[in-house]
């Protein structure tokens, strides 16, 4: 990049969506996710060590937000996923076939303007199964 490019990008529009190397302040919204996953850890006899798979292209911030979980793995959509309690995935890879959250319900989470995580969690209980 030369420096008149950088310099628009770091001086004259640093937040703008146009620039890609903008920083986007996660959303408020996203902040329930966590909160979402410790109400479901609590229910579970695993409680924090819940497994839970999280299956994007690029999930920050999600791991900062889940480093209290121990049981994390991180995918991407194309990989084959380990079974888990929890699912949360990008919203290109909850159309992935033959996903093991298919007939799961989900949860929207914006992660930031245009960008969303979804949490999926079994629909015939609040918690998940052993």
């Amino acid at each position: 990049m030369r420096g008149c490019q950088t310099w628009k990008r770091v001086f004259l529009a640093p937040a703008d969506e146009r620039n890609p190397y903008a920083y986007s302040q996660t959303s408020d919204n996203f902040l329930d996710l966590p909160k979402r996953i410790r109400q479901l850890a609590a229910k579970s006899p695993a409680g924090n060590n819940i497994p839970i798979a999280v299956v994007a292209t690029d999930p920050w911030p999600t791991p900062w937000y889940l480093r209290k979980f121990p049981n994390v793995g991180f995918w991407q959509p194309d990989q084959k996923i380990a079974p888990a309690d929890i699912y949360i995935t990008s919203a290109e890879a909850a159309g992935m076939s033959e996903a093991p959250w298919e007939k799961w319900r989900p949860d929207f989470f914006g992660v930031r303007p245009e960008v969303l995580m979804l949490l999926w969690t079994r629909p015939e209980s609040d918690t998940p199964h052993e």
